[in-house]
């Protein structure tokens, strides 16, 4: 009894024995990551794991005193270890129940939030007699858009907005903003004023789209490739919507029917978001502004070469969004009388083009969702948008010719279906590798600055494709797509050869 009363007392002294003191364990475990998010106990054991993952709070971010002391790293080996390449097998590294509801929730929300992107360029037809515009200048709808969300995202940057500043206070402020802008063009308003409404739009939308991938991103850590191809699915899905609407009778001098439901689903998609997302519990250090934020990135290989690929992937996608209906409508009128379309009448030709160019752009939400789960489950990051490349290079390499050549429908629309789902499909990996090779602090900024210099490719390529067809024709403007895929194939594989790729889909690359 005295040998065992002796060992009893040896292991209650064993703390203090070690030069562990018990405060000081106290004081480490209330400095872990997520005791910001979730609430410090009151004791240790006051509250059961899965309540300290649970999260009801925005950002948090881990004491510095607490970090640098050998007790926290003793102490929570989860930490370190979710940083790092390894996994954990702690319970606390497993995503958290009910992270596919808000998932849903949020991807419904992005779907509202960006109809307004398109919503000029579905009515272009009816824009274009209304201000006497031509091709090149109906650009200027979308392109305009795509500058203004430039602007946006390169203040944000370098104002470091992204992570200083809760995500669902940006997304409800660019949801208001998209909204007023978009409304504005209806009213009886030049072509120039539209333009700058345009831009604004876009300025807002720039609030919008970034902060959604870092939001939904603090809820998944293990399944984050299929959950920022949920949203970036959403995306697409957003984008075609105007389509559908236009498709539904939206056409003739009911285009304002898509400008103003447009914006009243903007509305409805802050409000979604600001009521119906909370932060999760996998939250990023929060950020102190530092000029010293994108040089950092810079230097930083890995999201230099995921960065460069995003910009490549752009060039071949908003090529697609924003031209296709104009390819289609094109095609419809070169056939007339021949397959679908034929002898239906203008009104009806315009009609079925928007349908099919909302088949087109909404179908890449599927696309993004399978992409995203064979990177995380399968084959990694870089494979799976190596393969994603690769089917949308080669379809938008076969869909101009053999539009141009009178290809019937029947061949065209599954092919264009398929080019649809492929182009948007590898666009969340390139923003996963941006959350996972970037330190955490900068992970926002990272996302922001990734998609201000890709949609900057945008507007090159937006502005070259009439100029491409006024040289050659439709058909041939697919094919001057092409060289953004192959790019992109050639960095991707340079980063999955980088030592860099260990860090990405738990070691896949």
């Amino acid at each position: 009894m005295g040998e065992i009363k002796g060992r009893k007392d040896d292991a209650a002294a064993s703390p203090a024995s070690h030069g562990i003191n018990i405060a000081d364990q106290r004081a480490a475990r209330r400095t872990r990551p997520w005791d910001e998010e979730f609430g410090t106990p009151a004791e240790d054991g006051a509250k059961p794991e899965h309540e300290l993952r649970r999260g009801r709070g925005n950002t948090a971010a881990s004491s510095a005193s607490a970090r640098g002391s050998t007790t926290f790293a003793a102490l929570d080996i989860y930490h370190d270890l979710s940083e790092g390449t390894g996994r954990s097998t702690d319970r606390s590294n497993a995503d958290p129940p009910g992270r596919y509801r808000v998932l849903a929730i949020h991807a419904s929300a992005v779907v509202l939030g960006l109809a307004t992107w398109f919503s000029a360029t579905a009515v272009s037809t009816q824009l274009k007699e209304r201000w006497g515009i031509g091709d090149t200048a109906s650009g200027l709808l979308t392109s305009s858009v795509n500058i203004g969300f430039v602007v946006g995202a390169v203040l944000q940057a370098v104002l470091n907005m992204a992570d200083l500043v809760r995500p669902q206070v940006l997304y409800f402020a660019g949801c208001v903003g998209a909204a007023g802008w978009n409304a504005l063009v209806a009213a009886p308003v030049n072509f120039p004023m539209a333009i700058i409404l345009r831009f604004l739009t876009g300025a807002s939308l720039s609030l919008v789209y970034p902060p959604s991938l870092k939001l939904i991103s603090t809820w998944f850590k293990n399944g984050r490739g299929v959950a920022l191809g949920t949203i970036i699915g959403g995306l697409s899905l957003g984008s075609a919507l105007p389509h559908l609407i236009v498709g539904a009778g939206g056409v003739g001098d009911r285009w304002r029917i898509v400008t103003y439901s447009t914006s009243i689903l903007a509305l409805i998609s802050g409000v979604m978001v600001l009521a119906f997302v909370p932060t999760g519990p996998f939250p990023f250090s929060k950020a102190k502004f530092s000029l010293q934020t994108i040089p950092r990135l810079a230097r930083n290989r890995g999201v230099v070469l995921a960065t460069l690929a995003y910009c490549a992937h752009m060039w071949e996608l908003y090529g697609l969004w924003t031209w296709f209906l104009s390819l289609y409508t094109d095609y419809l009128e070169v056939q007339e009388g021949e397959g679908l379309g034929g002898g239906t009448g203008d009104l009806s030709r315009k009609r079925l083009a928007s349908l099919v160019t909302f088949g087109v752009v909404g179908i890449g939400g599927i696309g993004c969702l399978f992409i995203g789960w064979i990177a995380d489950a399968k084959i990694g990051r870089c494979s799976a948008s190596i393969t994603a490349l690769a089917v949308s290079g080669s379809c938008a390499a076969a869909y101009g010719p053999l539009s141009g050549a009178g290809a019937p429908q029947s061949l065209l629309i599954p092919l264009a279906l398929l080019w649809g789902s492929a182009a948007v499909a590898e666009s969340a990996q390139f923003s996963a590798m941006a959350t996972e090779l970037s330190d955490q602090d900068t992970v926002g900024t990272a996302l922001t600055l990734q998609m201000a210099l890709g949609f900057t490719v945008t507007v090159v390529g937006i502005f070259a494709i009439p100029l491409v067809e006024e040289a050659t024709s439709w058909g041939w403007t697919t094919v001057f797509l092409v060289p953004g895929p192959l790019l992109g194939i050639g960095l991707i594989i340079a980063l999955k050869l980088s030592p860099c790729a260990a860090k990405m889909s738990n070691g896949k690359g």
